[in-house]
């Protein structure tokens, strides 16, 4: 019989080196009632936490939604004006509706610790975002991210940085993808 307060059913983890070079990023993700605590670490390293603000959940409910290749609810693309054929086409394929960009475009994260300044971090924490509401249309709870701001090499502009940004965003949503393990009974 599993114990449903059993912190590894709100505990989910993943790491793997970035290609081609020994560096290793990790991402946890803990499961509140509230909120979600992200934590993405660069060769075990971690020094700037955001808080992100969920955009209004009423506007969020009202997105429609289907599920994904994981049965995940994803929102199903329901206007195309401004885009070109190709950009829709992949927007459809990864969840994302005109909707959900312009409810998550004027999103601010607030800087906890760290430098509030770094653009680059703020930039991980919008997509971050979008990347889980456009999984999960029906996520309500403020995301709290702790991450290395050595995933980006500074204030200075990398050619590697979207490929950073890309690899990073590829674990977090693998890691949220993650399914919990299943409680059989509750404790007497």
């Amino acid at each position: 019989m599993e114990d449903p307060n059993d912190f590894s059913n709100f505990y989910k983890s993943v790491s793997e080196y970035v290609p081609g070079s020994q560096d290793e990023v990790g991402v946890q993700i803990m499961e509140f009632v509230d909120k979600l605590v992200i934590s993405v670490t660069y060769n075990g390293q971690k020094d700037s936490t955001y808080k992100i603000p969920i955009p209004n959940t009423t506007i969020l409910g009202n997105l429609q939604t289907t599920e994904n290749e994981f049965g995940a609810p994803r929102n199903e693309l329901s206007c195309v004006e401004d885009y070109e054929e190709e950009d829709a086409a992949y927007d459809e394929r990864h969840g994302l509706t005109k909707d959900l960009l312009d409810q998550t475009a004027n999103i601010e994260p607030i800087c906890l610790i760290g430098d509030s300044s770094n653009y680059k971090l703020r930039i991980l924490c919008t997509q971050l975002l979008v990347l889980l509401l456009s999984v999960n249309a029906s996520e309500s709870r403020d995301v709290i991210l702790s991450v290395s701001s050595r995933l980006f090499n500074g204030e200075k502009v990398n050619d590697n940085d979207f490929d950073n940004l890309f690899f990073v965003m590829q674990l977090v949503k693998k890691c949220y993808l993650q399914r919990r393990k299943p409680i059989t009974s509750a404790p007497l």
